[in-house]
């Protein structure tokens, strides 16, 4: 257990830092930029990407294709700015995201693979801390997930989690997917990614979605990590990340072929 513990204690332990940003409210998003970014993890010697350039406009939507392994979680989490470059920038409308403090994030809505439902209300699962039932019951309707609600017979203001309440309700793996992916679009962030939207999806969730994914990138500018040939043949643009650097194609059939 000390094992687990330790990396806790060392994180609770890390000096206190103030964000270096303006006070100035942050600019509409333009561009997200990588620039000759290269990146190993701690204590490793391992290099994951190895001087990185490629660049996303607005309203642009790229897939970001590549082998298990190969670096597309590690430039999440460096967008995320959960860890630090080693050398290189990477850039918002040309201005290192280092130097935003929390509104950057603000900008971005994401989906992780793994998916969290927390013990509190629907409506709060999907709405967080702007709980506009308006928003919350549109987003709902646009991903699908009013379907869901519909057939387990369910309403905004029941609990989650079937461990902590005794009437709390419990979701499938594809359910919960849905929820992250409504939650996200609720959240209106400007940039959008999705890390596997659609890899615990049941065929009929994953039809729905797949239907409706161009017009949901309409709305948002957005970066898609998948291995779904025919979700990423959706977007305007393929990257293929391989031995550490970035590559463009055409289709998706260049980076995995059909089988």
């Amino acid at each position: 257990a000390l094992d687990y513990l330790a990396p806790i204690a060392e994180l609770m332990h890390l000096p206190e830092t103030n964000s270096t940003s303006s006070t100035q409210k942050m600019e509409a998003f333009e561009t997200l930029t990588f620039k000759n970014v290269t990146f190993k993890y701690p204590h490793t010697d391992t290099l994951i990407l190895n001087h990185v350039n490629f660049e996303i406009h607005k309203n642009d939507s790229v897939a970001l294709l590549g082998f298990n392994g190969a670096g597309k979680t590690t430039i999440v989490k460096l967008l995320l700015k959960l860890y630090v470059p080693d050398s290189g920038e990477i850039l918002y409308n040309g201005r290192n995201i280092q130097e935003y403090g929390e509104d950057y994030i603000k900008k971005i809505s994401i989906v992780f693979q793994d998916c969290k439902v927390f013990p509190i209300s629907l409506q709060e699962n999907i709405g967080a801390a702007d709980n506009h039932m308006e928003s919350i019951i549109q987003s709902c309707s646009l991903i699908g997930f009013d379907q869901v609600m519909l057939r387990k017979n369910i309403d905004f203001d029941q609990l989650c989690n079937a461990e902590v309440y005794e009437d709390g309700i419990e979701f499938s793996g594809g359910e919960k997917q849905l929820l992250a992916i409504t939650r996200a679009f609720n959240r209106k962030g400007e940039f959008m990614i999705l890390d596997e939207p659609s890899s615990a999806l049941d065929p009929i969730m994953r039809s729905n979605i797949l239907s409706k994914f161009k017009q949901l990138c309409q709305q948002h500018t957005t970066l898609l990590i998948t291995h779904d040939l025919h979700l990423a043949n959706q977007c305007k643009r393929i990257l293929e990340i391989k031995d550490g650097s970035v590559i463009e194609h055409e289709k998706a059939e260049e980076v995995i072929p059909a089988a």
